[in-house]
Parts: structure tokens; sequence; C-alpha cells
């Protein structure tokens, strides 16, 4: 959307039905664009379902050109097999909703043995593209252990098969970066935002316009401060 406003698509996550709305947003003013529902059939079998849910959703976001997604959270008190089923559903909705480079790395992650769906969704909440990229080329085990799901002895195992699936310039990109990454502070930050209720492309908008001169003596709050200015 050009102009002052932005666009914003809904999801309601679900595997039999799930629920898609997109508004224009200016100011405090909101226009519907589109509203709509993606079905799947319970004939089919579950891969099928969760396939054709991702490639319904890129077809509304390649013609609705969104600025931004949310997603709604969970909610299940008793019946598990329904939650996971569709917790299957939001996993795929937010793939479908990342960069074409979140998508790339998410596949890489996935191909490593011992590696789950939920762990490789979870990498890509914790860091983006450019840092996965940075943590994995200069084989950074304990930045990988971060991640919900993975001890040691999987973090080996992911820079080992991964390690070779990035070309120097990769490296040298990722190289940039690497002072500022491995700063706990950043680290805290991040989550606070996350916390605060920003996507992750706010955040690491946000961060990305740091430099290390600026943030060498600060506090974490003084940092998040910094942070707050730029999202």
């Amino acid at each position: 959307m050009t102009g002052n406003g932005f666009r914003v698509l809904g999801v309601d996550p679900g595997l039999e039905t799930t629920g898609i709305s997109i508004l224009d947003i200016k100011g405090s003013k909101y226009e519907p664009v589109y509203s709509g529902c993606i079905i799947t059939g319970k004939d089919k079998p579950l891969c099928r379902r969760l396939e054709s849910i991702f490639n319904e959703l890129l077809d509304i976001i390649d013609r609705y050109d969104p600025d931004c997604m949310a997603i709604e959270e969970l909610f299940f008190s008793s019946n598990t097999k329904t939650a996971i089923k569709v917790g299957h559903s939001r996993g795929v909705l937010i793939l479908a909703g990342s960069t074409r480079e979140e998508k790339e790395i998410f596949l890489k992650i996935l191909s490593v043995s011992g590696i789950s769906i939920k762990i490789a969704l979870s990498a890509l909440t914790i860091y983006n593209y450019s840092e996965l990229k940075r943590i994995i080329t200069v084989r950074d085990a304990d930045m990988v252990r971060r991640i919900p799901g993975i001890g040691k002895k999987l973090a080996e195992r992911m820079i080992l098969e991964l390690k070779d699936k990035f070309d120097e310039e990769d490296i040298m990109e990722s190289a940039l970066t690497e002072n500022l990454l491995k700063d706990d502070r950043i680290f805290e930050v991040r989550q606070a935002l996350k916390t605060l209720g920003y996507n992750a492309r706010e955040i690491n908008r946000a961060l990305s316009k740091m430099k290390i001169e600026e943030i060498k003596n600060r506090k974490v709050e003084d940092i998040l401060k910094i942070a707050l200015k730029e999202v």
C-alpha cells in the first residue's frame, strides 16, 4: 500500500477452515480489502491439506501484497489432537508469510537430521535470515542452542550439516554483523521487543540501524530505548 497507510493480512488458522481478512489502515480509518476462507477437505491426507493452505495463502499474498501479517494465537484446553493439527496449519501459514530468504533457510534447517518443523520455525522466530547465516558460517554452537528444542549435540550436528551450504559471499556478509549479534544485550533487547508485541520485521529493522560504537558501554535498558525509537 502506498502513502502513509499500510495493509494488514489477518489470519485465523485452522486445518479445515482458515479465515483470511485484509485491511488497509490509514490513521484511524480501516478499509476492508478482502475476506474469505481457505477450506481443505477431510478426505485428503494431512500433508496435502497443509500444502493447499500454504499455496492458497501464497496466492493471496502475491495478489494483495500486504505489508505485514498477523496470525491468531491458539487456545485449547483439552482437545490435544485438534491443537496439534491446527498447530501444523499455523506453522505453514507462518512459513507462507515469510520472505524468500527465510523460506530458503527454513528448508536448509529442516534438512538436518533430527530437526522438526517446530524447531525450524522456532529458529526463524529467534533469529532473522542474516543472523542464522552468520551463526552457521562462524560455527557458533552456543547461539544455535538458544533455539528452543536444540541441545548441544543437535547444535553441533546442525552446524556440521549446514556449514558447506553457504557460499563465500554469505560468510563475508555474515561476518559484518558478528560482533553485534554475539552481544548478549542485543539478544535480551530482541526478546524484550517481542514481548512488547513487535514483529520480527520491525525488530530486525530497528536493530540493523544500530552501530557497535553507539551501544558500546550502554546497558540493556538504554539499548532498548534506542531500539524503541527506531521501530
